[in-house]
């Protein structure tokens, strides 16, 4: 009856994903240009609070690279029960057969949801926007006919004296409206004066919501993550590209 159980809850949490693709490859299709970066995104929501994901998969960094996956980083949403993982992978199909096989003995699991991150790039991050900075996942709905321009725009900005960008990236769900950027602020207050003053200030831009991050943690070395992104975006626009703040160190 267990291995039933189990067998059930793996082709449930198959079938979530596989509803949502055909929409992501005409998304996908759309957006690419020559080979297209494998750098993916699962959140997997949860019923509780107490990290057993968290834990699952900081301990099955071997497990998934075993199956193909090389991870990079985990973070968790805060007052949200969703943990994030920050993958390179050579499928999606292999990267969620990899999550079933870690998480199917956890109760705790959900929902899975895997976004491909289409176009990324990274932005310098100067060393001097301090160790208690917050970092926010910043997500971003366009205009369909506007969203290129869009990104075009939020390409070009630059680190203030108390705001931060990370990376950009088109993070292909339902529809190719949506970019997903993270950033490190020093404050909400600060990171709001940035909503308003830049974001909203585009054309094209229909909403802009704000989510802090609780915590985040990089899984390989940083060297072994630089080697990572290169192999899977080619050439990276900045000097040193950084997703947490223990990068700067």
């Amino acid at each position: 009856m267990a291995r039933f159980a189990v067998c059930v809850l793996e082709i449930l949490l198959k079938a979530t994903v596989i509803m949502k693709y055909k929409s992501q490859m005409r998304c996908m299709t759309r957006l690419r240009t020559g080979e297209m970066p494998l750098l993916l995104i699962a959140r997997i929501k949860e019923r509780n609070s107490k990290d057993f994901v968290w834990n699952r998969l900081e301990s099955s960094i071997d497990d998934l690279k075993q199956r193909g996956v090389d991870p990079l980083y985990i973070s968790k949403k805060s007052n949200h029960m969703e943990t994030s993982l920050i993958v390179s992978a050579k499928s999606i199909d292999a990267f969620l057969d990899s999550l079933i096989f870690v998480l199917k003995d956890i109760s705790g699991s959900e929902d899975i949801s895997i976004i491909p991150l289409i176009k990324p790039i990274f932005f310098d991050v100067p060393e001097n926007i301090g160790k208690d900075a917050i970092r926010y996942l910043i997500s971003i709905t366009t205009r369909p006919s506007d969203s290129l321009r869009v990104y075009e725009i939020i390409s070009g900005f630059r680190a203030s004296s108390d705001t931060a960008l990370i990376y950009l990236a088109f993070a292909c769900q339902m529809h190719c409206d949506t970019l997903t950027l993270s950033a490190f602020s020093k404050s909400d207050d600060h990171l709001s004066r940035f909503i308003q003053q830049e974001l909203k200030s585009i054309p094209g831009i229909v909403k802009v919501s704000i989510t802090p991050i609780e915590k985040s943690k990089r899984l390989v070395p940083y060297a072994d993550m630089v080697g990572i992104l290169r192999r899977e975006i080619g050439q990276i626009n900045v000097t040193r590209p950084i997703m947490d703040l223990s990068d700067l160190q």
